[in-house]
């Protein structure tokens, strides 16, 4: 099947460029002007991107992955489901008040809720997975299940620096 969605793709002239997880420092979908030059690329080449991205909607952030089609303009956002507990939220916020202080990059994203599938041009459907969540096999289950042709995985394990964890999602 990868392969015939390979050919599929080389004979459509498709082009999918995917970046990882956190991959502009701006939120994409809000600061057009920083966004511009990345749409205008999408748009020039005739790609797809998937990028990486924080998402403000004016009161919660999330991590997400946005679909930039070859046309330039957005076809969709894919909003992280399963958040990093000590890293991208802190459970139990208000009983654990004091912890949030002590774990120094945690972000307070609020998790997403739809296992979207996005248009990425040339008849072809896929998903992200973001970060941990290619370690939930449901997950990749719903997207297919959903009409996902193709699975995509962006992280960014740079986080973890030198310590074992890139390795530890490695392996899982």
């Amino acid at each position: 099947r990868y392969l015939q969605l390979s050919r599929q793709t080389i004979q459509a002239g498709a082009e999918l460029v995917i970046w990882p997880e956190s991959s502009t420092p701006f939120f994409l979908e809000r600061d057009s002007a920083l966004a511009a030059p990345i749409h205008a690329l999408a748009a020039q080449t005739k790609a797809t991107f998937v990028v990486g991205t924080d998402e403000f909607d004016g009161e919660k952030i999330y991590n997400t992955a946005s679909v930039i089609g070859a046309d330039g303009r957005t076809r969709g956002v894919y909003r992280k489901m399963h958040l990093v507990p000590f890293g991208e939220y802190v459970p139990l916020k208000k009983l654990l008040f004091f912890v949030g202080p002590l774990v120094e990059a945690v972000s307070d994203f609020s998790p997403g809720t739809d296992a979207a599938v996005l248009d990425l041009d040339h008849g072809m459907q896929g998903s992200v997975a973001i970060c941990y969540e290619s370690t939930y096999p449901s997950l990749a289950r719903e997207f297919v299940n959903r009409g996902a042709s193709v699975l995509m995985v962006i992280t960014n394990d740079a986080w973890f620096g030198l310590s074992s964890a890139a390795f530890q999602h490695f392996e899982m």
